[in-house]
C-alpha cells in the first residue's frame, strides 16, 4: 500500500448529477457509481492499481471495482461522493464488504493518510503501527498466505536475485582493465531495480522495502555515486522508493 494523491472530481460529476444518482440508487439500488468517467478517473488516480493491495486492476484476468470507503449500506447519501470512492480489486472489495469504518473502527484510506504511518512490512507480512493499521490488516486480510504474502515473497525474492546479479557485475567492474562496459551494465541494472519501485508498478511498496533495505543496494549506490554514475533521474527514483518503503524498525 502506498500513498495516493486524490485526483480532482470528474467534471461530469456535478452536484446536480450527484443528486440524481443518489435518488436513482435510493429507488433501484442500481450501481450508479459505475460510470466510465468515474471509473477512468479513479484508475488514473491510482495508476491502475488497487489502493489497498497494489494489484494491477486493468489486466484481462482482473477487474477494478469502485469501493465506498464509507459503506453504501449505511451511508447511501455518499454513494457518488467523490471523496468516498476508491479504486479496488475485486478481492479487497469483497473482503471489505459492508464494513463500516465509523461504527466498527477506522482503516487506512491511502488518499487521506500515509500508509507507512500505520503499517510496516517484515518478512513479507504487514505489521500494524496503529489501531487503524491493525484494522486494515484484519478487514482486508492483507496477510493472506496464498493470495497476498506469497505474491510479496515472489516480488521481493526477484529483487534480491537481481541484486545478487548486480553485485556480480560490481565485482567484474572492480577486476576489469576496461571497467566502463560492466559499469554501464551495473548502472542499467540499478536503474531497472529502481523502476520496479515506481508508483505505477505492481506491489511497489514491497519492492521499495526490499531494495532500499538491502546492504548490497546501499553499497552499490555509494559506489555509483563515487564514480559519478549516479544520475539525477536515479536520485529521484531512489527518493520515490524510500518514500514508498515500509520497513519495520523492530
Amino acid at each position: 500500500m502506498i500513498r495516493v494523491s486524490r485526483a480532482p472530481s470528474p467534471a461530469e460529476l456535478t452536484q446536480q448529477v450527484q443528486t440524481e444518482l443518489i435518488a436513482e440508487f435510493a429507488r433501484s439500488e442500481a450501481s450508479v457509481w459505475n460510470k466510465d468517467y468515474i471509473r477512468s478517473t479513479l484508475m488514473a488516480m491510482s495508476h491502475s492499481k488497487c489502493v489497498y493491495c497494489e494489484a494491477i486492476v486493468n489486466e484481462e484476468s482482473k477487474y477494478m471495482e469502485v469501493d465506498h470507503f464509507l459503506c453504501k449500506s449505511n451511508h447511501a447519501h455518499l454513494v457518488v461522493d467523490w471523496f468516498n470512492l476508491l479504486p479496488s480489486c475485486k478481492r479487497c472489495n469483497v473482503q471489505k464488504g459492508g464494513y463500516d469504518v465509523i461504527a466498527e473502527g477506522d482503516i487506512v484510506d491511502p488518499t487521506r493518510a500515509n500508509p507507512k504511518d500505520h503499517l510496516c512490512l517484515k518478512n513479507y507480512r504487514f505489521k500494524h503501527l496503529s489501531t487503524e493499521g491493525e484494522n486494515t490488516i484484519e478487514v482486508l486480510d492483507l496477510n493472506n498466505s496464498l493470495r497476498m504474502t506469497k505474491v510479496r515473497f515472489e516480488i521481493g525474492e526477484s529483487i534480491n536475485e537481481r541484486l545478487l546479479d548486480a553485485d556480480t557485475i560490481y565485482r567484474q567492474v572492480l577486476g576489469a582493465v576496461r571497467p566502463m562496459r560492466p559499469l554501464r551494465r551495473l548502472t542499467r541494472t540499478i536503474e531497472g531495480l529502481l523502476d520496479e519501485c515506481g508508483p505505477t508498478r505492481e506491489y511497489s511498496a514491497t519492492a521499495s522495502t526490499i531494495l532500499t533495505g538491502s546492504d548490497i543496494y546501499i553499497k552499490l549506490k555509494a559506489y555509483l555515486e563515487a564514480q559519478g554514475q549516479w544520475t539525477i533521474t536515479m536520485g529521484i527514483a531512489h527518493a520515490v522508493a524510500v518514500d514508498a518503503a515500509m520497513p519495520c524498525t523492530n
